[in-house]
């Protein structure tokens, strides 16, 4: 029971520790934004990652539409996107050090609350942690379940 309590802990440690790696460069921001507006949210990178990450989530997501743009260093559209989706995610190039730009606009009737995220894409050690994190946890859980089983079975026996 002592060791598959320690596989759990374990997990659950390599858990918080993962999502902690996984989210640290990443610059978020929120806000509500009225009809016509933008969300901008700014974030140094550096040409050495190569590869950047977006993310955008409307809340109380009502089927109309945000558009998202990604700008450069220089303030040049690099990629863009139309979402239709409470949730949103994609990746754009990193040509050059510097700040690039998320930016949300507000195409809708009304206005809405959008959550958003820019930063480099995590590299593949660090989005395998969160893999290794929830197999140690499964481990643990059939531990638990077979450590349960085993009891039980004693039990009867005497």
């Amino acid at each position: 029971m002592v060791t598959v309590s320690g596989i759990l802990a374990l997990g659950l440690i390599l858990s918080v520790y993962g999502n902690h790696v996984l989210f640290e460069d990443l610059v978020n921001g929120q806000g509500d934004i009225k009809i016509g507006e933008n969300l901008i949210i700014p974030a140094e990178l550096k040409r050495s990652d190569s590869v950047g990450i977006y993310a955008i989530q409307i809340d109380d997501y009502d089927g109309e539409s945000v558009s998202v743009h990604i700008l450069n260093p220089s303030d040049i559209e690099i990629a863009s996107d139309l979402v239709n989706d409470e949730l949103f995610e994609s990746t754009f190039p990193i040509d050059s050090d510097g700040v690039y730009k998320l930016v949300a606009k507000n195409d809708r009737t009304s206005q809405v609350k959008i959550f958003g995220v820019i930063g480099p894409e995590p590299d593949a050690g660090t989005k395998s942690l969160g893999f290794v994190s929830l197999y140690v946890l499964i481990i643990g859980l059939l531990g638990m379940v077979g450590v349960g089983i085993f009891a039980i079975k004693n039990r009867k026996k005497s």
